[in-house]
């Protein structure tokens, strides 16, 4: 994030606030959290995570494996709402 353009980052924060009710729409969330954290890969981005308030995530961040094409029905859901 350090490297990355303040332009950029402000653009990128600008469509995530855009994408957060969206999201929360599509998935019947309770609310999303967000997390920028850069040990996984060497390059600037932002999770955005849908969360429930009963969904049994230990703290922040998802502990579950997804089932198989789940990742797929949440990303029809979401592009209905754009």
């Amino acid at each position: 994030m350090i490297e990355t353009p303040d332009e950029s980052v402000g653009y990128i924060y600008i469509k995530v606030k855009m994408l957060m009710p969206v999201i929360k729409k599509a998935l019947n969330a309770d609310y999303v959290a967000l997390a920028v954290v850069g040990e996984d890969v060497p390059h600037f981005h932002i999770h955005i995570i849908p969360r429930f308030h009963n969904d049994g995530l230990a703290g922040f961040w998802p502990t579950k494996k997804y089932v198989s094409g789940e990742l797929e029905r949440f990303a029809e859901k979401i592009k209905k709402e754009i």
